[in-house]
């Protein structure tokens, strides 16, 4: 009985693959598993820099002062339009332009402090976790920019591969 080595070239294929996306825009500013790595489901690969999300919530946040103190002023003169209004000195349409523009006012607080409220829930998704478990693939290192629509910051590799190869028929 002979026994021969023979070397053979062939790629190793996936089965099974789960892109791993960031939720929010930014670069990767640290980077907790490497590739080939077995991680399981839930456990964290990557923060992602939230400055930019930050200096956003803070915009926003001077943008509720203002419209806060707006709300006052619109409230003022909405209160001397009515009692102009209760003694006859004020049109009806002035009376009702000044509640319209209180309402407005609020409003537009309302809806500030709704884009706050979302910013905040956006900065908890600095922290990207293992959608599966399974081995790291092409994990994007810091300082890669990663977010939605983006490339995804890592692949995780669910099942065990295939080797994939061709004998040639005329082995000796």
């Amino acid at each position: 009985s002979k026994i021969e080595e023979i070397s053979i070239y062939g790629k190793v294929k996936s089965l099974n693959n789960a892109s791993i996306n960031a939720a929010i825009q930014g670069k990767i500013t640290k980077v907790f598993a490497k590739n080939g790595d077995y991680v399981k489901k839930g456990q964290l690969l990557a923060e992602i820099d939230q400055s930019i999300l930050l200096s956003q919530e803070k915009e926003l946040q001077a943008e509720y002062d203002l419209l806060n103190s707006e709300i006052i002023r619109t409230k003022e003169l909405y209160d001397s339009a009515k009692k102009l209004y209760d003694i006859g000195l004020m049109p009806k349409q002035d009376y009702d332009n000044a509640y319209f523009n209180m309402q407005q006012a609020k409003i537009k607080v309302d809806v500030a402090q709704a884009k706050i409220s979302s910013f905040k829930i956006q900065t908890n998704y600095n922290k990207v976790e293992a959608t599966n478990s399974g081995y790291i693939l092409n994990l994007l290192p810091v300082g890669s920019v990663v977010g939605p629509g983006l490339q995804p910051l890592a692949n995780i590799n669910t099942e065990p591969s295939n080797i994939e190869f061709k004998i040639p028929f005329n082995i000796q």
